[in-house]
């Protein structure tokens, strides 16, 4: 079977189950299965399929037609330029949500550009806390260290809760619980502590979004 015969089948099934959007359906089913781009697809027409993955196609064709969505069945799909890998876990992202997010990057954009931004002051609210800003690294810290998450996350908690009562600075609290210092050493625990860790992607993110950094 070649891939015309292929595609016309399968665009056939799902447009009689009246699966929405069959024709891309039927698409992204084949490029997923061969590997292929639609470039190729559509440049090879008369290339023979391998009868392995003809049933794959076939397969996915039929459960594309009992309702799994294609997004499930590829494993995948594209928004805002990116690829993302998609479960029956996780939303599947829509198109029309792509006019929302640069409805508010617009908007953002507008308002970072008026945005004053003081960081020794920003370092300062930071301090304020004690250093729970870096809980979560502590706590996974812990479990990479095989302590099982429940009780890692007892660990940090009960540090935590003393810090924000004002019974000592987070790392200090750590360092004297003889629980943690028996899984993390002292210069473990003052390397999770470091902010440029949270910063480190910083103009990245923004020559993402922005087009600068």
């Amino acid at each position: 079977m070649d891939l015309r015969t292929a595609l016309k089948q399968g665009l056939a099934q799902l447009r009689a189950a009246r699966v929405p959007s069959h024709t891309l359906a039927a698409e992204l089913l084949l490029l997923h299965v061969l590997g292929r781009d639609r470039t190729w697809i559509y440049a090879h027409p008369e290339e023979e399929i391998a009868q392995l993955d003809a049933e794959r196609y076939f397969a996915l064709i039929v459960r594309r037609s009992n309702g799994e969505p294609t997004q499930h069945l590829t494993g995948k799909q594209e928004f805002w330029g990116l690829e993302f890998e998609v479960t029956p876990d996780v939303l599947i992202p829509r198109p029309e949500t792509e006019h929302v997010i640069e409805v508010a990057l617009d908007r953002l954009a507008g308002v970072i550009e008026k945005l004053l931004v003081y960081p020794e002051a920003m370092k300062r609210n930071l301090e304020k806390q004690g250093g729970l800003v870096h809980s979560e690294r502590v706590l996974l810290a812990l479990v990479q260290k095989g302590l099982a998450r429940e009780e890692a996350y007892k660990l940090v908690q009960r540090n935590a809760m003393k810090a924000w009562a004002g019974e000592g600075d987070f790392l200090g609290l750590l360092k004297r619980d003889p629980q943690v210092i028996q899984k993390i050493r002292e210069s473990e625990l003052e390397a999770l502590f470091d902010l440029n860790h949270h910063l480190k992607h910083v103009d990245t993110i923004f020559q993402r979004v922005f087009g600068k950094a």
